[in-house]
Parts: C-alpha cells; sequence; structure tokens
C-alpha cells in the first residue's frame, strides 16, 4: 500500500482539486475534465487544465475549483489575501486563504482561514464567507465545504498548543457554524480533516490521524460517515466524494472504493504518486496528481490525471534583471547586469549586449542608470571587489570606457545612481561612506567629476533643466543643493517637465503582529508634483517619465518588497491608473520607463532571486508587447528619456 514516510517527503503538490464532470454530460457536451493548480514550481500561477489544455488565470495560489452553469469558480489565495476567480476575474475576500469553494442556486461559499498554520506561536482562525458576508469559525483551520440543503458543511482542524514544537491537531466539521470534535480523545494522537461530502442526507469527511507523533507511529487514513469512524488503513486521505452508494476516497499514491485500495504508481523506483482530488463521472473515475521522483537527476515532476487507473500527464515543472531604458529614435537602450563569475554592468542596444567590465576577474560591476547623448552611450554605476569588504568605487563609462568617480577621504566606498547629460557635461548623482553595508553615507553629485556633497543620505535619480540641477533622495528632492521635503518614504526617480517637479517612490511595506497573527503591510507607491502628492495604491514606483501631459511610472507591486524572496507582479501607472505586465515567474519588476511619441517603453526582469544563484531573464515592453533580452541578475534602478 503507501509509505508512511511518504507525506513527509513529498513535495507540495500542484494539484489541488478536479471537479465538474457530470455537469457537462449533462448538457449533452460529452465530458470535460477540469483540473485547478499553478504551475511553474513556486512561482504560483493559477491555473487550470480542460481536457489537457491549460488555461492561465493570474498570480496566486489555486485551492480548491468547482462550476455551475458554464462558469468556472476557483478558490485561493493572492499574496496572504484571500480570493476566488470566476471565469478568470478575481474578487478578493479579505486577509487569509480560501481553502475551499462550493456554488449552490448562484450563491458562492467559501471556507477559509487567517494565519499561518506553519508557525508553532500564531493560531489561525477559521471562517466561511457566503455572498460577501463572513461568518468567523474560531480556532482552526478549515479545508473543505459542501452545502446540502442550506446547510453549510465545513472540514477542517483545529489547532493545538504545539507544546515543544509537537503537533495536537484535532479534526473536525462545522455545520452552519457549530463545531462537531471528530478526533478519538487517544492520547497523544492529533488528527486533520481534509475533505467533506454530503449526500442523502449524510455526511462524509476524509482525513487521517497520527497515533503518536513522539513515536513515530504512521498515519492512518479513515472516513467518518454520520459520527461512525471507518479506518481505511495507513496513509492519508485527502478528498471525498460519492457516487450513489459507493464512497471514493483520495489517498498518497492512490484511491479507495467502499474501502477497498487501488495504487497508482507505476511502479519505478524512486517514484511516488500523489493523488490529491477525486471525482467520478458515469461510472468513470478521475484522480488527480502529481508523479515524480524529487526532481532527482534533474527530471522534472510531472502534473497529471487518471481515468480508470490511466495516467494523463498535464505539464512537467521545475523546481537578470534591468534597471534602465531609454529611446532615442529607433534605437532601445535597457540597462542591468548579469551573472558573470564576478557580475558584469552592461546594457542591450536593440537587444545586443555591450558588457562594462570591473577591470579584474576579482572585481563586480553594476549598472545603474543609462543616457545617450549625440550617440555617445552613458552609464552610471560602481565596481568593486568580491571579498565581501564592503568597498567599491562609483564611476560611469562612456562608450564603454570607464571614468572613475572616487569617494572623499577617509570613504572607502561611493555608488553611482543616476545620470544626465546636459550640453556637454556629465552630471552623476550617487553617495560614499565607510563601506557599502554601514547604511550611512553621504550623498552627492559629481558634475564631470568635480564632487559636490549634499548632505547625509543617498542620492537616487538626477534631472537637469536648464541650469538647475535636481536630485532626489529619501524622503524629498535637493535643487541646486537645497533641500525639499516632501515627507515619509524613498524618492525613486525624478523628472522635470517646464516649471513641474514630478518624484516618484513608495513606503516600504513589512510584516505586522498587532494581535498575535501575521499581518501583511504592503508597501504604498505615490508620486510627487510640485507639493502635492498622490498616492498609487499597493506598489513601489520606481521609475518616472512625462510626456504630453501624461505621467507614467514604472514598478511593481507583492511580497518581494517585504520578504526575501517574496512575489512581485511588474505594473505602470499613466496618470494614476495601474497596469499589469504578467508573466508565469514568481518575481517580476519594472524598473524603468521611458516614453517616445506614443510608445511606451518598460524595461524589467523576471525570475526567482529567492535563493542564492536565482536567474533571471531581462526583457523590455513596447506597447505591452515583451522582448526578451537574455539573462541578467538583479540591479538598481533609473531611466534618462532623452
Amino acid at each position: 500500500m503507501q509509505s508512511s514516510s511518504w507525506l513527509t517527503n513529498r513535495i507540495i503538490a500542484v494539484i489541488l482539486a478536479i471537479i465538474a464532470l457530470s455537469a457537462c454530460a449533462r448538457r449533452g457536451s460529452g465530458t470535460a475534465v477540469y483540473v485547478a493548480g499553478k504551475w511553474l514550481d513556486d512561482s504560483r500561477v493559477v491555473c487550470y487544465w480542460k481536457n489537457g489544455v491549460r488555461v492561465d488565470i493570474g498570480r496566486g495560489e489555486a485551492h480548491a475549483i468547482t462550476a455551475e452553469g458554464g462558469d468556472i469558480y476557483i478558490a485561493g489565495s493572492n499574496l496572504d489575501t484571500a480570493c476566488y476567480w470566476k471565469n478568470g476575474v478575481r474578487a478578493d475576500i479579505g486577509e487569509g486563504t480560501a481553502a475551499g469553494i462550493a456554488v449552490v442556486g448562484g450563491d458562492v461559499y467559501i471556507a477559509g482561514y487567517a494565519g499561518s498554520i506553519y508557525s508553532d506561536d500564531i493560531i489561525p482562525k477559521a471562517w466561511y464567507w457566503k455572498n460577501g458576508v463572513r461568518t468567523d469559525l474560531g480556532n482552526g483551520v478549515t479545508t473543505g465545504i459542501a452545502v446540502s440543503g442550506g446547510d453549510v458543511y465545513i472540514a477542517g482542524y483545529v489547532r493545538g498548543s504545539r507544546k515543544d514544537g509537537i503537533p495536537d491537531d484535532k479534526a473536525c466539521y462545522w455545520k452552519n457554524g457549530v463545531k462537531t470534535d471528530l478526533s478519538s480523545g487517544a492520547p497523544d494522537e492529533y488528527s486533520k480533516a481534509n475533505a467533506v461530502a454530503v449526500s442523502g442526507g449524510d455526511v462524509y469527511i476524509a482525513g487521517y490521524t497520527e497515533g503518536s507523533y513522539k513515536n513515530g507511529i504512521p498515519y492512518k487514513a479513515w472516513y467518518w460517515k454520520n459520527g461512525v469512524r471507518t479506518d481505511l488503513g495507513e496513509g492519508g486521505a485527502t478528498a471525498i466524494t460519492v457516487s450513489g452508494s459507493d464512497v471514493y476516497i483520495a489517498g498518497y499514491g492512490g484511491y479507495w472504493k467502499n474501502g477497498v485500495w487501488t495504487d497508482l504508481s507505476s511502479g519505478a523506483p524512486d517514484e511516488y504518486s500523489g493523488a490529491d482530488a477525486i471525482a467520478v463521472s458515469g461510472g468513470d473515475v478521475y484522480i488527480a496528481g502529481t508523479v515524480g521522483n524529487m526532481y532527482k537527476d534533474g527530471i522534472p515532476d510531472k502534473v497529471c490525471y487518471w481515468k480508470n487507473g490511466v495516467r494523463v500527464d498535464l505539464d512537467e515543472y521545475y523546481l537578470p534583471s534591468t534597471t534602465a531604458v531609454i529611446v532615442i529614435g529607433s534605437d532601445v537602450y535597457v540597462l542591468g547586469y548579469y551573472r558573470s563569475p564576478s557580475g558584469t554592468a552592461c546594457y542591450w542596444k536593440n537587444g545586443v549586449r555591450t558588457d562594462l567590465p570591473a577591470g579584474n576577474v576579482y572585481s563586480s560591476s553594476e549598472a545603474n542608470a543609462i543616457a545617450v547623448s549625440g550617440g555617445d552611450v552613458y552609464v552610471a554605476g560602481y565596481y568593486g571587489d568580491n571579498s565581501y569588504s564592503g568597498t567599491g568605487t562609483a564611476c560611469y563609462w562612456k562608450n564603454g570606457v570607464r571614468t572613475d568617480l572616487p569617494p572623499g577621504a577617509p570613504a572607502k566606498y561611493s555608488k553611482a545612481n543616476a545620470i544626465a547629460v546636459s550640453g556637454g557635461d556629465v552630471y552623476v548623482a550617487g553617495y560614499y561612506g565607510d563601506n557599502s553595508y554601514s547604511g550611512i553615507g553621504t550623498a552627492c553629485y559629481w558634475k564631470n567629476g568635480v564632487r559636490t556633497d549634499l548632505g547625509e543620505g543617498g542620492a537616487t535619480a538626477i534631472a537637469v533643466s536648464g541650469s538647475d540641477v535636481y536630485i532626489a533622495g529619501y524622503g524629498g528632492y535637493w535643487k541646486n543643493g537645497v533641500w525639499t521635503d516632501i515627507g515619509e518614504g524613498g524618492a525613486a526617480a525624478i523628472a522635470v517637465a517646464g516649471s513641474d517637479v514630478h518624484i516618484a517612490g513608495y513606503i516600504r511595506g513589512g510584516i505586522d503582529f498587532p494581535d498575535g497573527i501575521s499581518h501583511r503591510v504592503p508597501s504604498t507607491a505615490w508620486y510627487w508634483k510640485n507639493g502635492v502628492r498622490t498616492d498609487l495604491g499597493e506598489g513601489e514606483a520606481v521609475g518616472i517619465a512625462v510626456a504630453g501631459g501624461d505621467v507614467y511610472i514604472a514598478g511593481y507591486y507583492g511580497d518581494a518588497s517585504i520578504i526575501t524572496g517574496g512575489d512581485a507582479t511588474a505594473c505602470y501607472w499613466k496618470n494614476g491608473v495601474r497596469t499589469d505586465l504578467p508573466s508565469a515567474a514568481r518575481e517580476d519588476k519594472a524598473t524603468g520607463i521611458a516614453v517616445s511619441g506614443s510608445d511606451v517603453y518598460i524595461a524589467g526582469y523576471s525570475g526567482d532571486l529567492s535563493v542564492y544563484g536565482g536567474d533571471a531573464t531581462v526583457w523590455y515592453w513596447k506597447n505591452g508587447v515583451r522582448t526578451d533580452l537574455g539573462d541578467g541578475t538583479a540591479g538598481g534602478i533609473t531611466v534618462v528619456v532623452k
């Protein structure tokens, strides 16, 4: 049968639910198989497969799927916000995770919870939601929902104290908000109810228990019918459905029909089979799940389903960056850097990369800003050793030839973040300090190599208008060396149009615990014009362009701004209205924007940089059409438009 170690060793399943079989058949259109899940490893792209064809929905996690009247409903989460999608259109519910969904007569019921199921210190809170009205269920985690005759049944478990890190969760279900305990009461036993089904007035719940976590007694799968528990044997029960008088339960590596086990594994060495959802239509049994070997020898796992024991594979999955963009005539310049042995600054002109090396194999270089004047290409950045000493030297490259901008003594580190060229003069903004890790520095700018100190802080962007020099910094900007405070947050980009000063920036978010439950506090993007600040909503605004009276701002939103390895969705705002630039990658960031005529160019990168060595792809968008430029790694941000 099943290995008791399978539960702890298996990867998180990609397949999460399978539904809507008989409804399609009754409409006379044959049997359609819908499978919900996510793809591209941990990129968290919600999708479903219909008859083997994948339909992408958008960023997030899918946890359950159902259908009514030809409409497809998917419950899940986006970042830490519970939500559901109806025919691909997302509706947010509130903080937490949506774990189950049922639709009856046009009413949408969703079971979910708020809080972490992994933390020993934070107790999650269960709830369900009907047509926008939320009912709290108290301490617990919900796993599935069913509605019958106006009654709402929810499966789940109550989190125990987890004393000494040992789970003591107790299976339960709620009927119309009233909880019923399903645990045996045996010492040291913990249990979970994973799914619920109602048929003919009978209530069926599937789950598992473990006799003693401390003593390594294996999992025992079971189901419960109207208060009577039936043990199924070693393993875990993940899903349940009832057809006539037959009870079908999915488990780790197969399923039970009326208590008789059917194994779905291929028998290949080291390969596992995970059954995560089950449906029955016209006598046919459909199981959704995954097969694989834990990425052994680089072989990807497969998303699949079985029909009457025959497997149908759906997809395989596996467990650069730009910093600026400008447009000169028909030429598109995108700035960034890529991972060589040490890291090399570069820029792409019409897709052709030009490297800007540091000068020796022991140093790395990074490009942060680009400008073009009279056919000459100017790139600002810095270079330094790879010894983690925190030393480095600001510089700029003109047509690939480097000019150093050393820090003032006795500082050991300087960095150039922005560059502008006006009337043959080269202006570079940045800062210098004791080392790159101290967090303390002096903002400055260099004009033709001569440094002017601005005060404590950092200079992030620069614009030159006539004889006036504007430099953005942390919480404000300098005009000809005179500081103007613009309020909380970091000013990331600056543009000057006539007498108007435009600045884009953001207030960094984080994680807060006001009531013992983790709450995500998102970053807030904003832009500032002549003393008036406009909030743009969740996100970080890092690039700005002004053309024809319209204000364009590039940036991103998501958890990457809060936690290392979090998700991010690239976007831009035009006059305050956000447009997403989605892809299948975990982390998408728009880092620069330029406007030429009626064309809008946005540079950025996509990838998963949550782990050391994670790769990414440099790209730019022109009027919604994306062009990939190749591999690269993350850098800073600015943009100059000429």
